[in-house]
């Protein structure tokens, strides 16, 4: 259905014996008799499920029943009597509509109830289930992916963790370069400052043949005698293999003053749908009102078609970009196939936050934050989802903070996210290795021109001199990328210097993922 081929030849025993021989814990996903496009026809009844369910159960047989089972006597025969370590279980994948949370708690139940100790994984949040781990993914550009830095710091801590299955930078790099890879580091160093919700990510994909790429990035390219890295495989690598055991409070202050931020907009659109907006009011921390009258409402709203890029837009006197304010309005829609589009916090027109309420065929809710130009989704629906009727005015009330957005709908509430910010170009992040008392400090430098970073170390004593040991991702061009013939051209490089005190000066070459070691 992704419009490649499938290589038939290697099948599921060759996976787990992979897993094995890399010492590695397998994840199976399992079909819950819906495709990512099941709206197209991709879908089963919920009458024709048990099939379905039957093929996990004897899926996870193969891997961890005993040999005296069908299935467990098919993996011996196989030449692996000892079963495979399987430890979690993925329902579906990028099942993101409604029509898959019944259709997960029907499947994970069956799946528990034979194999209670396996952990559960949701393509989406369901409040209301028994959820070991949420998986999300993420496709985009370079800046984007900078922007998700912090996507993590305010998500609720419940009983599931989250597993980032999917992430690369897919978009204005080509086949893969120095910018996609920066743009991955940024965002794996707000994974690692919140691991104790983010517990596993995986990259995709892993490999490509140059002579047949489908995937526009991966990390490993290969001829018939020749292998290589990209520039994201040296970032995985730098994480992986150079990091602590603790994560410390770090906390990054960026000295160079801040561009004016434009004055922050409200905004209306529909897509595919004809509606109307009115009662327009915006409502600032301080009490202060900003109204539309009635011509100025109907000049800009009543009643406004579908559009295709961002939507007809109030500028709000005197209210910047991160300020606080509630955004209060009544919305009909008068005809067609969704229902309403609405923008807050609009940079420019490459950048920006809108709710899309009735989206993808009047099926969900969604906030959808785009950057430069790249839009995603973020996972913030709550309660179930009730389709916008036609004909029928409905009460809106958007609650904006600084990173925080809740929505109402005729009183009640029906979404709320953390929200980004416009993307950053300088990161950090400390980690402790306990084993051999070193300090790590990750710096990404996504800018065009070397910063100088003043790194101070705060409770140490007694110390008046480190021996650093710097390893550093760059190259010449932002848009460096490695080939057969070009295997290095962009790989990290180490070298040893001294710092005085434990307050010292760094400068991060331009375009770069830094990693510090302070012996």
């Amino acid at each position: 259905m992704w419009g490649y081929r499938s290589p038939q030849g290697l099948g599921l025993h060759e996976y787990y014996q992979l897993c094995e021989d890399i010492g590695a814990e397998a994840m199976l996903v399992v079909n819950c008799g819906m495709t990512c496009e099941y709206r197209d026809g991709g879908m089963v009844s919920d009458d024709d499920l048990q099939p379905y369910i039957d093929d996990a159960l004897n899926s996870i047989e193969y891997a961890l029943g005993p040999v005296t089972s069908k299935y467990g006597a098919m993996r011996a025969a196989a030449g692996h009597p000892e079963p495979f370590n399987l430890k979690y279980v993925e329902i579906g994948n990028e099942n993101w509509g409604q029509e898959y949370k019944p259709r997960y708690k029907v499947f994970q139940a069956a799946l528990k109830a034979k194999y209670p100790n396996l952990e559960y994984v949701s393509c989406i949040e369901i409040e209301d289930a028994d959820v070991d781990y949420r998986d999300d993914h993420y496709y985009n550009s370079p800046a984007f992916f900078r922007s998700l830095n912090k996507r993590y710091d305010k998500e609720s801590r419940t009983s599931r963790k989250i597993y980032v299955g999917e992430y690369g930078v897919t978009r204005e790099v080509g086949s893969g370069n120095l910018d996609g890879a920066l743009g991955e580091a940024a965002m794996m160093i707000g994974m690692e400052r919140n691991a104790d919700l983010v517990t596993m990510a995986s990259f995709a994909p892993l490999f490509y043949n140059v002579n047949d790429q489908a995937w526009p990035v991966n990390l490993i390219g290969f001829d018939n005698y020749r292998c290589f890295g990209q520039p994201s495989y040296y970032v995985q690598k730098m994480f992986s293999t150079q990091k602590g055991d603790r994560v410390l409070p770090t906390e990054l202050t960026i000295k160079s003053p801040e561009s004016a931020k434009p004055a922050s907009t409200v905004a209306m659109a529909t897509w595919n749908t004809k509606a109307e907006f009115k009662d327009v009011v915006v409502t600032d921390a301080s009490g202060k009102e900003f109204k539309l009258d009635a011509q100025q409402e109907k000049a800009l709203f009543a009643p406004l078609t579908a559009k295709t890029g961002m939507p007809n837009m109030v500028v709000v006197p005197n209210l910047k970009l991160g300020d606080t304010y509630t955004l209060k309005f009544k919305a009909r829609k008068l005809d067609g196939r969704e229902g309403f589009l609405i923008g807050i916090n609009y940079y420019d027109d490459q950048n920006f936050t809108w709710i899309n309420r009735g989206g993808w065929e009047n099926t969900r809710d969604s906030i959808e934050e785009t950057r430069s130009g790249d839009k995603a989704a973020l996972n913030s629906q709550i309660g179930p989802f009730k389709p916008i009727q036609t004909g029928v005015w409905y009460e809106y009330e958007i609650q904006v903070g600084k990173n925080l957005l809740v929505a109402f709908e005729n009183g009640k509430q029906f979404i709320k996210s953390n929200l980004g910010a416009a993307a950053s170009d300088v990161f950090a992040i400390a980690h402790r290795d306990t084993k051999t008392g070193e300090l790590l400090i990750r710096i990404v430098n996504a800018k065009a021109e070397p910063v100088d970073v003043q790194i101070e170390l705060k409770n140490l004593t007694g110390k008046t001199a480190f021996t650093v040991e710097e390893t550093v991702l760059t190259s010449e061009k932002v848009t460096d990328r490695n080939t057969c013939d070009e295997p290095e051209k962009v790989a990290p490089k180490t070298s040893t210097f001294t710092a005085s005190g434990t307050a010292f000066t760094y400068k991060a070459k331009a375009n770069s993922l830094t990693i510090l070691r302070l012996k």
